[in-house]
Parts: structure tokens; C-alpha cells; sequence
């Protein structure tokens, strides 16, 4: 499969009704058979996160496609969020995007951590791209990819 071409762009406040949308869809069918869907708390919760100086809009085929969100410090890099508009899931984007920031995060020498869904089958990706489970929530597995060679910070 060849890699999709994408393009990333800083978020501005002007993204902030697309990325809710997006995110939203993207959550409610793990979230809503397990606790419900509050519409208000979930907006009012992506409101608290949103932040266009980090989070990165996805461009593909000449559209806004979803929205990265990562945060890189000393140490290592946290995927808070890889969320694609349904026309652009299960296309081989998301995982297009995760490889790159892999490879970046190898190239710093530094682990990456996520959390996902217990019922999200995202998991099975991230395990193949060499995550594993560190901790588990009542809601959340927290994975870690650490640095090949064992050689963290």
C-alpha cells in the first residue's frame, strides 16, 4: 500500500468547530455504549484541550482531513490524539502520520506514550508498531513505545 499523501498545518482558533466535530466522531462510538454521551461535557472538555499553538490540522486531497495532537518534551513524545473525518479512516493516514512521528521521536532518541480506549480496536495497531500496555485505567490502556535499543533520555 502506498503511503497517502498528507500535509500538516498549524491549528488556528478558526479550527476549533471542525477538530470538536472530528474528535467527537471519532470518540463517541467507545465512549457512548460504556458511559453515555454528554454533547455539553464532551464540548466543554474539548474546549479546555483545545490548543492551536500544538495541534496540527491533517490536509489530504485538498481538504482538511482531521487533526494531530502531539506533545514532545525531555522525556519522550505524547500522542494525545490522531483523529481522521470519516471519509479519511481506514485509508492508511493515521498510520502514516504515527510512522513520522515515530521516526522523529527515534531520531530524538526519545519513548512515545498514548492512552486509548479499552474498547477502541486502535490498540492492535499501536502494538504492532511496537507499543505496549503499561498501565490500565477503568477507561484507558496507557501504552509506551520506548526508544529501539532501550537507549531512553
Amino acid at each position: 500500500m502506498t503511503t497517502p499523501a498528507y500535509t500538516l498545518r498549524p491549528a488556528t482558533p478558526e479550527d476549533f468547530e471542525f477538530m470538536r466535530r472530528v474528535g467527537h466522531e471519532g470518540l463517541r462510538p467507545y465512549i457512548e455504549p460504556a458511559t453515555g454521551w454528554d454533547e455539553a461535557f464532551h464540548t466543554a472538555r474539548f474546549r479546555e484541550r483545545f490548543a492551536p499553538g500544538r495541534q496540527q490540522v491533517i490536509q489530504a486531497g485538498g481538504r482538511d482531513a482531521g487533526y494531530l495532537d502531539l506533545v514532545e518534551d525531555n522525556d519522550g513524545v505524547t500522542v494525545e490524539g490522531i483523529y481522521l473525518d470519516a471519509p479519511f479512516r481506514n485509508r492508511g493516514l493515521g498510520t502514516a502520520i504515527l510512522r513520522q512521528a515515530l521516526e522523529r521521536a527515534e531520531a530524538g532518541n526519545k519513548p512515545v506514550r498514548l492512552r486509548v480506549l479499552l474498547r477502541n480496536p486502535a490498540r492492535r495497531l499501536y502494538e504492532r508498531l511496537g507499543f505496549r500496555v503499561t498501565a490500565t485505567t477503568e477507561t484507558h490502556f496507557m501504552m509506551e513505545r520506548p526508544v529501539p535499543g532501550g537507549h531512553e533520555g
